[in-house]
């Protein structure tokens, strides 16, 4: 059992902890009437069974007693959310659908209509993809701030030391071209990604066809 999500599924594991106790105090008797030192593998395997009933348990009693506060403001400013960091990344709507492996016209109708009726399946598909696109932008971020305070130190004694100046040049440089083969690399990447390319037969199968996944105006 996974997860809880009833009082009803509550009460039956409870009814699995008893049971599998039960089975445990009988398979302990048994061990020691036949002299087993070490613990049985399948008493491993019923405390197991046991931790994994209660941690589920546990879980459904926090989501009892915890205020869920202003967590549901976050379903009412996803919408938004979405819009503005594919805006932040610098993406298209069609270069969001690439990424995301959907269609294009899917992504403008979902942000026209405030992601209305979303199939939450592909919604996750866009969290995800949005997620991978942050990521990368932080880590290049990062890298070109620590870049850039680098130059600008080595540049305050430049004037008074050629070869700083020179070494300086080189890293500028050497910095502009791991821009462009990033930038390379990843054209590569969705040119040669079956999911990425325009020309997926599975888009074509799904999407305009499926109007049902499209809001009306």
């Amino acid at each position: 059992m996974k997860s809880i999500r009833s009082i009803q599924e509550y009460e039956q594991a409870k009814k699995q902890i008893l049971l599998l106790q039960q089975l445990r105090r009988h398979t302990e008797k048994l061990t020691t009437e036949f002299g087993i030192d070490e613990p049985a593998h399948y008493i491993l395997h019923i405390d197991r069974s046991i931790r994994d009933l209660e941690n589920v348990m546990r879980s459904y009693d926090e989501c009892k007693r915890n205020d869920p506060g202003e967590s549901l403001q976050f379903f009412h400013q996803l919408p938004r959310r979405l819009v503005s960091i594919r805006i932040w990344l610098g993406w298209t709507q069609v270069e969001l659908g690439k990424r995301a492996g959907l269609d294009s016209k899917l992504i403008h109708w979902y942000e026209k209509n405030n992601y209305a009726r979303a199939n939450l399946e592909k919604v996750s598909h866009i969290v995800k993809a949005l997620e991978e696109g942050v990521s990368i932008k932080r880590e290049l971020d990062s890298a070109r701030k620590k870049t850039t305070t680098v130059l600008v130190q080595s540049q305050k004694g430049s004037i008074a030391n050629p070869q700083r100046m020179r070494n300086s040049l080189h890293v500028e440089h050497e910095v502009n071209e791991l821009d462009a083969l990033l930038a390379e690399v990843e054209k590569l990447r969705l040119e040669d990604d079956p999911i990425c390319r325009d020309d997926d037969p599975s888009d074509k199968n799904e999407y305009p066809s499926d109007k049902n996944e499209y809001p009306s105006d």
